[in-house]
């Protein structure tokens, strides 16, 4: 049981690997050195034209300049090197802000590429990376993406419970009722133990949450327009985790993505904090009968 799974209710001992802030810490020690890609780099001298076809070949928005026995402090766009000329005639220099160290955790490049398309990777005080929106589209990201949706999905289901008992019943419309019951037989047939709340679809749970108005502030959703907006982009995000589809911003802009991770984010670290409050008042009167080897 998923309230179990979270918090004891003898005890109210939150248990590991229930918290936000555990999964980011998790992703701390996984950093960009695990997506970003080698920074390609040609020479100053080359022809502007023949350079901008062969990045458009390879689908590169931008280039390195390598200088003559220098690391590399400049770069080229694409979209310059059509007019002409050499690459000199277009070369920029990488600026402070276009940089970002590959020790730099794989957690916080959906907030920081959210807002620009690349950044030129420092590795060992040299530029010789880059990572894109693209690269968030590989298997260490998604990992991340779907650990926080996963994270949402219990949290709901908690203050759900919490928040209707068992009257959240009331609440589902009955062809949705009818499909969660039909789940549920289906899981215990296979013998998993969960309940019924467990069962509902990702909708149905969000539609419970939007119906109280103490979960809504708890979850920082403005409004029934606003949640729904959410929501669906949380679904729709999960749809395209759970089915493998190369583009995660295929349904709305990298923009927008950005912007629900950090709702989750937000959201999750919000949660946690009543979480450990209700957990605090379960076992207020709790006294220890065992023992345990950290305070032997």
């Amino acid at each position: 049981m998923a309230y179990q799974l979270w918090t004891s209710p003898v005890t109210g001992y939150r248990r590991k690997g229930t918290r936000a802030k555990e999964i980011r810490n998790l992703f701390e020690n996984v950093t960009i050195r695990s997506v970003y890609e080698p920074l390609r780099a040609c020479r100053l001298e080359e022809d502007a034209i023949e350079i901008a076809e062969l990045l458009r070949k390879r689908h590169f928005d931008v280039v390195g300049v390598k200088e003559p026995e220098r690391p590399i402090t400049l770069f080229v766009r694409a979209n310059t090197l059509n007019k002409g000329g050499t690459v000199r005639d277009h070369a920029e220099n990488i600026a402070v802000e276009d940089l970002i160290s590959d020790a730099t955790p794989l957690a916080k490049m959906f907030s920081l590429l959210g807002s620009r398309h690349y950044f030129f990777v420092l590795v060992g005080g040299a530029v010789s990376g880059i990572v894109t929106r693209a690269d968030l589209n590989k298997p260490p990201a998604r990992i991340y993406l779907f650990g926080l949706i996963s994270l949402l999905e219990m949290h709901l289901v908690f203050w759900i419970r919490k928040e209707f008992g068992d009257r959240w019943k009331e609440h589902v419309k009955r062809d949705r009722m009818a499909e969660a019951i039909k789940l549920f037989a289906e899981r215990r047939k296979k013998g998993q133990e969960l309940d019924l709340c467990e069962c509902l679809q990702f909708c149905d749970k969000a539609a419970l949450i939007m119906s109280s108005d103490d979960l809504c502030r708890l979850f920082s959703i403005a409004g029934t327009k606003s949640g729904e907006k959410i929501f669906r982009r949380i679904q729709s995000l999960r749809d395209l985790l759970a089915h493998g589809q190369t583009n995660l911003a295929e349904d709305y802009s990298w923009e927008e993505l950005s912007r629900v991770v950090r709702w989750m984010e937000d959201a999750l670290e919000k949660s946690d904090a009543d979480v450990d409050k209700a957990a605090l008042e379960t076992g207020r009167d709790f006294i220890e009968s065992f023992w345990s080897p950290a305070n032997e």
